[in-house]
């Protein structure tokens, strides 16, 4: 079972997995879909709860990561 990530964490989370794939933000917007303007709001973002969830789930798609892994639900 995955440990779950404390909101506050998030964003973190979410920045930590586009390092290990090796993608700029750039790189992951254009895998995703999702503007590079976005991305580094929802890093910088001490909590993902405010981000539309089709948002998150598009970036945990391009990084080939389960939703519940930067969310933690």
């Amino acid at each position: 079972m995955p440990t779950k990530t404390p909101p506050a964490h998030q964003g973190a989370t979410l920045r930590a997995a586009r390092q290990r794939r090796g993608l700029t933000q750039d790189e992951l917007a254009a895998a995703s879909g999702i503007s590079q303007t976005t991305i580094s709001r929802c890093e910088q973002a001490a909590d993902l709860t405010t981000v539309e969830h089709g948002t998150i789930g598009r970036l945990c798609r391009a990084l080939g990561v389960p939703t519940a892994d930067i969310t933690g639900l």
